[in-house]
């Protein structure tokens, strides 16, 4: 008799090969993600990461986009990518926080996504960690790379929507984002 796991989003009985330990399934959705929303991450142990939040003064260090209910658009080490939400969630190696931009319109986020998933920008791993080393030394020159939160503060951009409307959106960071008057908690 083959053994069934729970999955501890949906609590329901998924087959093995279906389910991957400590995610859940990779069909069921917590009830409160919607589309645009905005997925904040803490890397538990990951040097880069400790060395992100170090210069940007934040306890996250990855931002991400909600594409829809399962997957989020994100700028990775080879560039910008679609992933499944589900290797983010339920997971020992991270902490999550959901975020919602307040008062976001459909045709703002249409616009958005059309940024995001059409914008080609060349992301080198090496110098977006020196973009953040020099956006926490307070560098303000234009040569600096887009970061993860910078790209999606310029996809918002397109739509008059800044999270801190006298920063430049490149040098937004996670915790700007976080602590920003336009998003709310989910």
């Amino acid at each position: 008799m083959k053994k069934e796991l729970i999955c501890p989003n949906c609590q329901g009985n998924m087959p093995n090969k279906n389910f991957r330990r400590n995610y859940g399934c990779k069909w069921c959705v917590p009830e409160k993600i919607m589309r645009a929303h905005i997925l904040l991450i803490h890397y538990k142990y990951d040097p880069i990461a400790w060395l992100i939040r170090i210069f940007t003064n934040s306890y996250w260090n990855h931002t991400a986009w909600f594409y829809d209910t399962r997957y989020i658009i994100e700028v990775k080490k080879n560039g910008v990518r679609i992933d499944w939400y589900f290797e983010y969630s339920n997971n020992k190696l991270y902490d999550t926080q959901l975020l919602r931009i307040k008062d976001l319109t459909k045709k703002d986020n249409d616009r958005i996504l059309h940024y995001l998933l059409n914008t080609k920008p060349k992301f080198n791993f090496f110098s977006r960690l020196f973009s953040y080393i020099l956006i926490g030394l307070k560098y303000n020159k234009s040569f600096i790379t887009a970061t993860c939160s910078g790209f999606i503060a310029q996809a918002l951009a397109t739509c008059n929507i800044y999270f801190i409307p006298n920063k430049k959106t490149k040098f937004i960071t996670p915790e700007d984002i976080y602590q920003s008057d336009i998003t709310e908690k989910v």
